[in-house]
This record gives structure tokens, sequence and C-alpha cells, in this order.
């Protein structure tokens, strides 16, 4: 199987009042790719109302540049899978 270049997006997400950047793994599967693989909308997202703000625009990478824990628990889950 010949392996693709991960979609990546960088994300700002407001946890517990500390707002953090991470990378996220975008979900070019479902929903036309208009998500990250940890579920929050991309283009109309907004700091205010979901807790979470796209930065930028996406780029090309490695899964190993994701840096978001709840896309990485999802990645690994789908991995262990046989």
């Amino acid at each position: 199987m010949k392996k693709i270049p991960a979609s990546l997006q960088k994300m700002r997400y407001d946890k517990q009042g500390e707002i953090v950047q991470v990378v996220c793994l975008v979900d070019s599967v479902t929903k036309g790719g208009e998500y990250t693989l940890c579920g929050n909308a991309i283009p109309d997202s907004a700091m205010e109302y979901e807790g979470a703000e796209r930065v930028d625009e996406g780029f090309c990478g490695s899964i190993r540049d994701v840096t978001c824990a709840d896309c990485i628990n999802k990645i690994t889950y789908i991995r262990s899978l046989k």
C-alpha cells in the first residue's frame, strides 16, 4: 500500500483557561476533510464558541508531526487494529 503525506492543521485550543497550540491530523476520510481527527471543525471554528480555532492554512507532513493528544490517541487506536 502506497503511503500518502498526512494533511495537518495547526489549531489553538482553550484547555481550562489555558490557550495551547497543537498540530492535528486532518480527517480526510469523513466529512470532506473539514474536521480534525479529534473532531473539531477547521474552516468555521471559533475560540469563543467551540474553544478551538484554526491557525493559518493546513499543510502536508507526517503523522510524527502531530502534537494533539486526542489525535495521537485515535492514531494509536487505529494502528492497533488488525
